[in-house]
């Protein structure tokens, strides 16, 4: 029992920081190519 529940934390985690890490990223290439299309 416990051991389920460490491992869907463990998951829940991951979601959370891989959610987080590709939320930046993707505002990242949004601000990249708003500063792009400016330069052009």
């Amino acid at each position: 029992m416990q051991e389920d529940a460490a491992k869907t934390f463990a998951k829940g985690i991951f979601r959370y920081v891989f959610t987080k890490c590709l939320q930046t990223h993707i505002e990242m290439l949004k601000s990249i190519d708003l500063k792009a299309s400016i330069a052009h």
